[in-house]
Order: structure tokens, then sequence, then C-alpha cells
């Protein structure tokens, strides 16, 4: 009788070698550490395999939530009325719905953050109040998001600079307005300061920029996205906040992962 053992011992290297195919039949091999960087497979909704403690107290296992981004080995969901919450991605399904991404089992509308605001959106250059319109949106690979109030000095002084990045091959400038100001006043007021940049409907802002850095964020706070919500810059904007954009996208446009297989339908 021969011995069963050296059945096993076959199978166990087959088995690897198989897993080895399968995990990199789509292109990369995605794990926790590696995701972050390989946003174009973020999925746009993920669910907790665990409860969680978020903003507004206990999320119930399964509970489904809009990405938001992932930092490092955290992801930030969008519960909604449940609220927010960073969670360590083990705790998620977002890698499993990720490998479907990756491998064409699951096809995305438009990146994440394209779809999440593309259809929010104001269009102050146009001759009348309009909204931009996600085909639009979908034409961008990066937006600089700026969380200010457009009436206050300080916005007024770096407009020409939010009007300039406007105008690079591929990127859009984004105002959440802060203070409170209808979109008729914000329309005028960006076409006063010939900075006429998209906005976020006035009466969607708070949720967004909740959503997105949380609320009340200090003066001319910034975020600079890929159209999936990967964070490629943070900050408050200052005097050398445009020198460092522009070089944030010059490393942007020159990553692989800007110029492979697009995840999503057309």
């Amino acid at each position: 009788m021969r011995p069963r053992f050296r059945f096993r011992s076959i199978l166990g290297p087959l088995a690897a070698i198989a897993w080895s195919q399968m995990a990199t039949a789509g292109g990369e091999i995605l794990r926790a550490d590696t995701i972050a960087e390989n946003d174009r497979y973020w999925p746009y909704r993920v669910a907790l395999q665990r409860a969680h403690t978020g903003s507004r107290g206990e999320i119930r296992a399964g509970s489904v939530g809009v990405l938001i981004r992932v930092e490092a080995d955290r992801a930030r969901i969008d519960f909604g009325r449940d609220g927010l919450a960073t969670v360590v991605l083990d705790e998620t399904d977002l890698l499993e719905r990720a490998r479907r991404v990756r491998d064409g089992r699951e096809v995305k509308m438009a990146p994440n953050f394209t779809l999440a605001v593309g259809t929010k959106l104001v269009d102050s250059s146009a001759p009348v109040l309009r909204p931009l319109g996600l085909e639009r949106a979908r034409k961008t690979d990066a937006f600089l998001c700026v969380f200010a109030d457009p009436a206050s000095s300080a916005f007024a002084r770096h407009a020409s600079e939010f009007r300039d990045i406007h105008g690079r091959p591929r990127v859009a400038t984004l105002l959440f307005p802060q203070g409170g100001a209808g979109d008729p006043e914000i329309r005028s007021r960006l076409r006063a300061l010939e900075a006429p940049v998209p906005f976020v409907f006035s009466h969607l802002s708070a949720a967004y920029t909740r959503s997105l850095v949380g609320p009340e964020p200090p003066a001319l706070r910034f975020l600079l996205l890929s159209a999936e919500g990967r964070a490629l810059l943070d900050g408050s904007w200052g005097s050398a906040s445009a020198a460092q954009v522009e070089q944030a996208l010059a490393v942007r446009r020159s990553s692989p992962s800007l110029h492979a297989n697009d995840t999503t339908a057309h």
C-alpha cells in the first residue's frame, strides 16, 4: 500500500502555483499594503465584515458604504445616516471587491470620485446657472478640491492660482463652498474674481466636506485627489501650494497606474 503523504506533498505545491496564477491573472497582486497605490481597482462600495464604531455609533457587520479613499492599511467609508468610519482593511471586503474589478468581474461606471461628484457640480463658466455634467467630469484625471468661503479675502488672494490649475490638461479645480451662500451668489462671486471653476451645489457642500475632510475645515483647506479619490496632496493653501500641486501632478502623470488598462465602462 502506497503512503498517502506523497499525494498530499504533490498537492501542496500545485495548490500554491494555482493560487499564484489566479492572483496575478488580472495584473497586480492586491494586498493591504498595495491597494492604496492601485486606486484604479478601488471598488465604489465596500461592506463591513464585523461591527465597527463610527462617527454616529455602532455600524453593524454587513453594512455597505461608499469608499471615500484608502490611506495606508485603512479605508475611510461613508455609511450615510450611520456615519463615517475609518476601518482597518481586514475588517472589510474591500480587497475581494478590488480583485473583482481587477479581473473584470465587476466594471465601474466611472472612477470613484468622478462618479461621486460628477453630477453634483455647477458650471460657473456657463452663461446661465447649470450643472457641469458627468461626461465633462470624466475627462479629468485629478481634482484640486478647495474647501473655502468664496466671499473671503483669503480665497480672493489665491483665486487666480485655482483658476490657472483648473486650466491644466485633465485637471479640474473644484470649490466646496463654505459660508452658506446660495448657488447664484457663489457663481457670481467666482465670475467676478475671474476664476469660474466648478463648485459643488451649495446644499450638498457640507455633507461632501464632512466625508472628505471632516466638518468645519480650516480656511483654504485643500485636497488634490486622483479621479478615484486617492489623496495626492493635503493641506492648507499657502504661497508654496501651487508649486507643490504642480509637482504632485507631475509625479502622478509619470505613474504607471495612470496609464494602465481602464477599469470603467464607456
